[in-house]
């Protein structure tokens, strides 16, 4: 019999393969787990003393989805009732919608559309849970984020819009587990596929989940990009009250203000973000094959398509996996808390076509560099297999140049002029 190499985590973590998604400090036993925040991003570090990986425990290892996650099986068991299941990346599901929050100050102030903020609120005032894991800005250090268990409308509003930079669900487990009633998990595609494997290994944390909420995902960004958004504006960290990726409208700007509230800076998103390429792309995502949130309830992302482009407020793409959460949904929009429209197929399709390519395509030329270097890959199971192709070899080799340069901070001065250059070798490909 194969003896695996990995006895735990920090095994995971030492071989590039860990997502950062902090599953594993709910899965050990005995709490010898813990995550720290690295340059990049968050990374376990095990107490040998504690751990029993010697006597057989690998809780943390079956409920890492950075080392394996056999996509096949937990499809199957996910989709078993779903009406539809699309092999081109979105995954099983029972319905497709274009949404909104109906409250106009929710919707203009989230990333697109608000709908997430929105159904929380409402399933909260319901009584239908009892709270929500979100992600929120951290208070000691806004520019970067902290998970937590919101419990109130004012919880949810604050933890409105985007986050792009490393959120851990490290300390979900024992909140949710230490009180009453049953909660949403909002996360991206790695946090929920750690918590379904989870979930499978301890029934009664998965008891405790009314639903998971996933966010559309192409890659994660590392803590160093707000920081070099920082040094690029010529900003003090120390100096900065809230720091806002994507507000005021669709697609939104990126808004610093101070402690003392003196708005620092508003800059549109496109001008911003589309200029940071793949310098701060966290490399682990490379090897990811999720985009949509192929296993929550409900999936939430941008349409970057017409008409929805012309919408200065923000719509959302919703891709509901289960005749639970549609009929909550179609609820929800009686009640007048959200606005609900179909969203056909081939919109959604090709709004999200380039990040679909990435994770269903691309991602064999990452497999491929991989096992010519001698690394490990993660495991998806037998039915995952493809192909890489000469272009894409080429464009993972160059993000992955890019995401060289990025981490180093003497680079950081150069950074603006290689975006630049790179914006317009990518506009005469195209």
């Amino acid at each position: 019999m194969k003896t695996d190499r990995f006895q735990n985590v920090a095994a995971v973590a030492a071989s590039g393969l860990c997502v950062g998604c902090g599953v594993c400090t709910a899965a050990c036993p005995v709490g010898a787990v813990t995550m720290r925040l690295e340059w990049d991003a968050y990374k376990p570090t095990v107490e040998n003393v504690r751990c029993l990986a010697d006597r057989g425990c690998r809780r943390c290892l079956h409920s890492c989805p950075g080392k394996r996650f056999d996509f096949a099986s937990n499809a199957q068991h996910l989709f078993e009732n779903a009406d539809i299941f699309s092999e081109d990346g979105l995954g099983g599901y029972h319905s497709l919608y274009a949404g909104y929050a109906a409250d106009d100050f929710i919707r203009y102030h989230s990333a697109s559309g608000g709908m997430i903020c929105a159904l929380l609120i409402y399933l909260l005032e319901k009584k239908i849970i009892a709270g929500a894991v979100v992600a929120t800005p951290d208070p000691q250090e806004p520019i970067q984020a902290r998970t937590v268990l919101a419990r109130t409308r004012e919880d949810i509003i604050a933890a409105r819009s985007s986050r792009y930079c490393p959120v851990s669900q490290d300390g979900v487990y024992d909140t949710i587990m230490s009180t009453e009633g049953r909660y949403v998990l909002v996360g991206l595609p790695c946090h929920l596929q750690g918590f379904r494997l989870l979930a499978a290994q301890d029934p009664e944390f998965g008891s405790k989940i009314y639903a998971f909420f996933g966010l559309f995902c192409s890659s994660t960004r590392t803590r160093q990009m707000p920081e070099y958004l920082c040094y690029k504006l010529g900003l003090d960290p120390n100096n900065i009250g809230s720091f806002s990726y994507r507000d005021e409208g669709y697609p939104g700007c990126l808004k610093v203000v101070s402690k003392t509230g003196r708005t620092l800076c508003k800059i549109p998103y496109h001008e911003y973000y589309r200029q940071l390429h793949a310098f701060f792309n966290y490399r682990r995502c490379l090897l990811c094959f999720d985009h949509t949130a192929e296993f929550s309830d409900i999936s939430f992302g941008d349409i970057h398509i017409d008409p929805y482009l012309q919408d200065d407020k923000g719509v959302n793409a919703l891709i509901v996996r289960s005749a639970r959460l549609d009929t909550v949904l179609r609820d929800a929009q009686q009640d007048g808390a959200i606005v609900l429209n179909p969203l056909q197929k081939e919109t959604l399709l090709a709004a999200q076509r380039q990040g679909l390519y990435m994770k269903k395509q691309r991602i064999f030329a990452a497999f491929f560099l991989r096992r010519l270097f001698g690394r490990t890959v993660p495991d998806y199971g037998a039915q995952f297999s493809g192909h890489a192709r000469m272009r894409d070899i080429f464009s993972v080799t160059a993000g992955l140049v890019q995401t060289w340069i990025g981490r180093r901070r003497c680079f950081w001065g150069l950074l603006g002029s290689l975006g630049k250059i790179l914006s317009r070798i990518k506009g005469l490909r195209q």
